[in-house]
């Protein structure tokens, strides 16, 4: 779900063709999950959960993941156009996460515990380090493996679950869902 943000037209055809070619489509910013914008329209578009790509001559622009100098790579442009779209990616925002290029809503716990799992780098996580993102120790309850549940659940859109419990040593995050890199 790609929306373009910008004040330039030939740029925004320009992106319009790019989206095509790679077989996506736009939608409106507000149901947009990436965001293509120009520097310009870039504080707009900051106030939501969204992947922000951004074309300017800066190298590095704030807010935005990525900045793509005009004249931009197409071959760069089609790349992240994958990368965010490839089914399966998992890409942590405020709020929630990016995944199959949906943004799914986390509770600010979950965000904890997803944070801890991705730390893990897809080694098990023992139930003592994700303790430690609940509000309280929860006196031995179950309230972790009820989160971890719902996380699961959260993280599986596709039928994919992406957190697997290891008997005795804890909870691993599959590497396959790990974020892309910058």
């Amino acid at each position: 779900m790609i929306a373009i943000i910008t004040q330039n037209p030939l740029l925004t055809r320009m992106l319009q063709l790019e989206v095509e070619r790679g077989g996506f489509s736009t939608v409106s910013p507000e149901e947009a999950t990436l965001l293509l914008c120009d520097a310009p329209a870039l504080a707009a578009s900051l106030h939501r959960p969204a992947v922000v790509i951004c074309f300017d001559d800066a190298e590095n622009v704030p807010g935005a993941h990525h900045t793509l100098p005009l004249p931009y790579s197409t071959e760069a442009l089609q790349s992240l156009l994958r990368r965010y779209h490839k089914p399966g990616t998992l890409l942590p925002l405020a709020g929630g996460v990016l995944l199959c290029g949906r943004f799914i809503s986390l509770s600010p716990t979950e965000e904890r515990l997803l944070r801890l799992l991705l730390q893990g780098g897809g080694e098990a996580v023992p139930e003592a380090v994700l303790r430690t993102a609940l509000p309280s120790e929860g006196d031995g309850s179950n309230l972790l493996q009820v989160l971890l549940c719902r996380l699961r659940r959260k993280l599986s859109p596709d039928g994919i679950s992406r957190i697997r419990s290891l008997r005795g040593r804890g909870y691993v995050l599959a590497t396959d869902a790990l974020s892309p890199r910058n």
